[in-house]
């Protein structure tokens, strides 16, 4: 497992008070932790109207419970690509953003518009 060391004088100026410092720390530096949580499925959801507008929804599920949520435009080629993108995250660390991000963007063989960038957005 990779150990990530910050530069805390990044963090130590007048900008910032001390709550804000170790807000700003949570969000940059995940400390090693004993259990790791890994993404089990993504599923995705339209909601709307039948004649107005509709919203694609993608909750991306963990093995501990939790979930997160994203949104896409509602375009059916955007929901498979979803699909499609998920297969390359699933048993990854969510908190790992970079990671997945990279398997995703990689898996379109960097190549990224409005379908792939949708579906990566949401996820």
């Amino acid at each position: 497992m990779t150990v990530l060391s910050l530069n805390t004088e990044l963090l130590n100026t007048e900008h910032f008070g001390c709550g804000q410092q170790a807000a700003l720390r949570d969000l940059w530096f995940h400390p090693q932790r004993e259990v790791e949580m890994k993404i089990t499925e993504v599923k995705t959801y339209t909601a709307g109207e039948p004649d107005g507008r509709k919203f694609l929804f993608c909750r991306v599920f963990t093995d501990e419970g939790i979930y997160g949520v994203g949104e896409a435009t509602a375009m059916p080629a955007i929901q498979t690509e979803i699909h499609n993108k998920a297969t390359v995250i699933i048993g990854e660390d969510p908190f790992n953003i970079e990671r997945c991000w990279s398997k995703m963007f990689l898996q379109s063989h960097a190549m990224t518009g409005i379908v792939a960038g949708g579906a990566m957005g949401a996820i």
